[in-house]
């Protein structure tokens, strides 16, 4: 998953580029080493929804962004996973990021630039984007979820109402809010947008209705890149 450098404030810290989590949020060890104490209540949505204090914050900087003072939820720990601030729609949505699967580089510009591959357009529900995805000929809107490492997650009520492919049991899979137990199998052929993949691998999570497309799309592209405000993907195929 995209975790990178940055600062905010004064602190060092590893930040996760997350499109499917909204609003954008840090740990509760955060919180406390910039002497903020959480007050109010907001909801983060991320795996699963939860209710959150929030604190604000001066300014969080990574590569060659730099985002002014931000109201951020506040959220229990993930140090185990490699980060410890979320960077949520709410700040990806200003901006085009585009990674490299060979380099497993980050570059970002402006939105607006020009795509360079097959393009995937967005659509959003509550400021969240979303795709159209078709599994062995199954057809569900999918949230694109950089903060998830599948290439493509579906719920388990939908894996038993669309699909026929075999699945295992797969351990469990973590948001930057909750986890679930999930399963895997190879489905006969994929589509995102009209993006085709053939064969696939597809994780069902248990816990979860709605689809996810993750960071798994990165390695089916030479270049991805994310440009929310322009309310599309562009995938240039390896």
């Amino acid at each position: 998953m995209p975790a990178i450098p940055c600062t905010l404030e004064t602190l060092p810290l590893r930040c996760l580029l997350d499109t499917g989590s909204t609003p954008s949020s840090v740990t509760l060890a955060v919180a406390e080493r910039l002497g903020r104490e959480p007050h109010g209540r907001l909801v983060v949505r991320s795996l699963e929804s939860v209710s959150s204090g929030t604190i604000d914050a001066g300014e969080l900087r990574f590569a060659n962004v730099t985002v002014g003072t931000l109201h951020y939820g506040v959220i229990a720990s993930t140090r185990d996973r490699g980060y410890d601030v979320v960077v949520g729609s709410d700040i990806l949505g200003g901006l085009r990021f585009e990674i490299a699967s060979a380099t497993h580089a980050i570059r970002f510009t402006a939105s607006g630039a020009r795509p360079r591959g097959v393009v995937i357009p967005l659509e959003f529900e509550a400021g969240s984007p979303y795709v159209r995805i078709e599994i062995d000929g199954a057809a569900e809107p999918a949230l694109v979820d950089t903060g998830d490492e599948a290439l493509v997650a579906i719920g388990y009520d939908a894996y038993r109402r669309g699909t026929r492919f075999a699945v295992r049991p797969a351990g469990t899979v973590a948001g930057a809010v909750g986890s679930s137990d999930t399963l895997e199998g190879i489905a006969g052929d994929g589509r995102i947008g009209p993006l085709e993949l053939g064969k696939m691998p597809v994780v069902v999570v248990r816990s979860e209705h709605g689809a996810h497309v993750g960071m798994g799309l990165s390695e089916r592209c030479a270049v991805l890149g994310v440009d929310l405000h322009a309310a599309e993907l562009d995938c240039v195929p390896r």
